[in-house]
């Protein structure tokens, strides 16, 4: 393997929940030979070995720290049993195609307790897991015993795991935070755990007013290297550019040969608004190094979302597709684009053949789900979003469902839809969508218990308020003229409450009026020839009505 491709691996790696060493310490593990157990005196002291191999995440040592922990569960160390599992769904994840790394059965000439329990289940990967089975894992290996409680957590298997996705996307991002802080209490120098915090403040939203603790948090990483690394993403999620730009520089300086820090710069150029000297930075990077899929992924998303050069950015992608046909990445981003520009068709096509790539990534279903159901495909919407597990779906999955099912007219489907989304997201719109589900119910009454909820006690945004008042109009109130004019003062470009404020003036034959809202309503749609021909319509019965 070429430096710059290893040191890109070890990166990646690090920053998926692991601190792997460098190919070369790999091999400096010390390799424990199965009778000499006896040398480490207690269990906690095997056990104590057995977790600072599994944490180097290396081949070798992930071999030899699911011995040592074996060999501590049978002596009666507790957490080992967990640490054991810990350590084999990181082989599973990390090292998919490596047989030789799992030991057989009884590799010691005897059976640990939690070889005991395989038939049970517990090591099949943590993702299909069911919750009586964690719960039955993490009274394993209790927290204050074992330091890998964290890898328990956010175990760091591949990004295309549906259910390493799951866990990732559905677990509650206080309280990993404050499972990885317990384990840094513990062991100040964990460096996984350091990672795991770092990314779970990233994921958060709340680098920006933690930037101090990422510096912190990126200086207990083993290398140099991986510290400026480390340090640069935090400064670029905290909005501080400029930082990472120079860290990513100083990181340069000591690793020329990584193209790692290369990207890094050019994102953080990008982020100041240099997008034009990022696209040198890239192209010289990718003269040198044309194999980076990285590089030519940000190079295409800088032409078409700085430069605006779709075109350009549309033949860099081709020119991938065709040099590496089996890589989902580059039709992926080149459907995105296409969407972008509205060529639907050829983005779904380009969309369904990155699904066939890779048929595990779950963006892509998403994608396609949605698409289909902007095009009112209802049917086919639901296949594509069916195809994703329940436990795996976003806040954007739940609001596809949502019209997914309306637009099949199952509105108690979609109230339930909307009630997990509102659970998931705690957010006043989930709410508006069950009140909306209400009313095509006829549920008149109820939609106004909700809809008055919100207002008074939630405090909306100026246009989840304004959607609400429109909303309330609609249920039986007893001022609807009043509800859309509030709406309307809320957000003067809510569609909806211009056309049936409309209405309402049309209603009472205040003509004039009514034609002036639908002027707006038409102008905020040019597609809809119906408002089009009303606020004509409307024109004609003003001017007679003079």
């Amino acid at each position: 393997m070429k430096p710059y491709a290893a040191a890109m691996l070890m990166a990646a790696l690090a920053f998926a929940g692991s601190t792997p060493l460098a190919s070369a310490q790999e091999n400096r593990v010390d390799s424990t030979p199965p009778d000499s157990y006896a040398s480490f005196g207690t269990g906690d002291a095997l056990l104590a070995q057995a977790v600072v191999l599994i944490a180097a995440a290396t081949p070798s040592s992930l071999a030899e720290g699911i011995r040592l922990a074996a060999a501590a569960d049978q002596i009666g160390a507790d957490g080992a049993a967990g640490a054991g599992i810990v350590a084999r769904d990181l082989v599973r994840g990390l090292y998919p195609n490596r047989q030789d790394l799992r030991p057989t059965r009884d590799s010691r000439g005897m059976k640990s307790r939690s070889e005991a329990r395989s038939s049970s289940g517990w090591h099949r990967p943590w993702c299909s897991w069911t919750r009586r089975e964690r719960w039955r894992m993490q009274r394993a290996c209790a927290p204050g015993s074992c330091r890998l409680m964290p890898l328990f957590r956010n175990p760091p298997c591949r990004p295309s795991s549906r259910g390493c996705f799951w866990r990732s996307a559905r677990a509650r991002s206080a309280d990993t935070r404050v499972q990885f802080e317990a384990a840094l209490k513990r062991s100040p120098a964990f460096s996984p755990a350091a990672v795991g915090l770092a990314r779970t403040i990233i994921a958060s939203g709340a680098a920006p007013g933690e930037l101090p603790l990422l510096q912190h948090l990126a200086s207990l990483l083993p290398t140099e290297s991986q510290r400026f690394a480390a340090f640069a993403r935090g400064a670029l999620a905290a909005g501080r550019p400029e930082k990472a730009a120079d860290a990513s520089a100083q990181g340069l300086l000591r690793s020329p040969d990584d193209p790692d820090f290369v990207i890094l710069r050019a994102r953080a150029l990008a982020a100041t608004g240099d997008w034009y000297q990022a696209l040198w930075v890239l192209d010289a990077l990718l003269r040198l190094q044309p194999d980076l899929t990285e590089a030519i992924l940000l190079k295409a998303r800088l032409l078409h979302e700085n430069a605006q050069d779709d075109a350009q950015a549309l033949a860099v992608l081709a020119d991938a597709e065709s040099r590496y046909p089996t890589d989902a990445s580059f039709p992926g981003l080149r459907a995105s684009i296409l969407l972008d520009e509205k060529r639907t068709q050829e983005a779904v096509t380009a969309l369904r053949h990155a699904y066939e790539l890779a048929p595990d990534n779950l963006a892509f279903l998403s994608l396609l789900a949605s698409t289909s159901a902007q095009s009112r495909q209802w049917n086919e919407a639901s296949a594509w979003l069916a195809m994703i597990p329940a436990p795996a779906r976003t806040a954007e999955n739940l609001r596809v469902s949502w019209r997914i099912s309306t637009g099949l007219g199952d509105h108690v489907q979609a109230k339930a839809t909307a009630l997990q989304l509102f659970q998931m997201t705690k957010n006043p719109d989930a709410l508006a969508l069950e009140a909306r589900s209400m009313l095509a119910a006829g549920r008149r009454a109820d939609a106004r218990l909700v809809i008055d909820h919100v207002l008074g006690a939630m405090d909306p945004p100026p246009s989840q308020a304004s959607e609400l008042h429109f909303l309330h109009s609609q249920a039986g109130s007893d001022d609807p003229l009043f509800d859309l004019r509030t709406a309307l003062k809320e957000n003067p470009d809510n569609g909806e409450a211009l056309a049936a404020i409309t209405d309402v003036l049309a209603a009472r034959k205040d003509y004039r009026k009514a034609m002036e809202y639908a002027k707006r309503a038409s102008a905020m749609a040019p597609g809809n020839a119906a408002l089009a021909q009303k606020a004509i319509e409307l024109a004609k019965l003003a001017d007679a009505a003079q």
